[in-house]
């Protein structure tokens, strides 16, 4: 079977498992310090949930698409990549 979409394919499947992804210290570490500063005064310190729900494990597009504002979030204001950082740190936060 030849797929149309390889690169789709690997992107999904390279989300399947945390043993599959490759986050990088250094970005986890600035995802925290990120997350600290935009989102654990809802989410909590430790992504858990507080007045905002858990989001330990959530990816990259969710955060680009919550950042905006959705229901009752408000929107986040980040420079270009810090999506990224913050969704790095909360996949490293996924229960196994």
């Amino acid at each position: 079977m030849r797929l149309a979409y390889p690169f789709a394919f690997w992107c999904v499947t390279g989300i399947a498992g945390a043993d599959t992804l490759d986050l990088p210290e250094e970005t986890i570490r600035s995802g925290r310090i990120l997350y600290l500063k935009h989102c654990a005064q809802c989410h909590g310190r430790d992504a858990a949930g507080d007045s905002g729900p858990d989001i330990q494990g959530i990816v990259h597009a969710d955060v680009v698409e919550s950042a905006v504002g959705v229901e009752a979030m408000p929107a986040v204001e980040l420079a270009p990549g810090e999506a990224r950082e913050i969704a790095v740190f909360l996949m490293s936060l996924a229960p196994d």
